[in-house]
């Protein structure tokens, strides 16, 4: 069998229908393949601001291909100028969810 990288499961909050936060867990794999199937851009970053993975509309919205951006700071991307300051400091404001 193929190593196919550690086992990963990610948990996500989400708002339901009825207004109510349902949390849940998912492997990798089904991680994966909820964030290509939604329609709306994702953008992951990592506690320095720097692109873990982007969604295939992410890529088709801002012209980048996966490849080319992981690793490269979000601000210098896709964020004007004017902006790349308050968004590095918003990333520096949130705690790292990752333990």
């Amino acid at each position: 069998m193929a190593n196919q990288g550690p086992v990963c499961e990610h948990s996500i909050s989400v708002d339901d229908s009825t207004g109510r936060k349902q949390h849940t867990t998912l492997s990798n794999g089904h991680y994966k393949a909820l964030v290509e199937a939604v329609p709306d851009c994702v953008i992951v970053i990592d506690h320095e601001g720097c692109i873990v993975e982007v969604n295939r509309a992410a890529q088709t919205t801002f012209g980048y291909q996966r490849a080319a951006v992981k690793g490269q700071r979000l601000s210098g991307l896709i964020v004007g100028s004017t902006s790349q300051g308050r968004l590095d400091e918003t990333i520096q404001y949130y705690p790292v969810l990752v333990s």
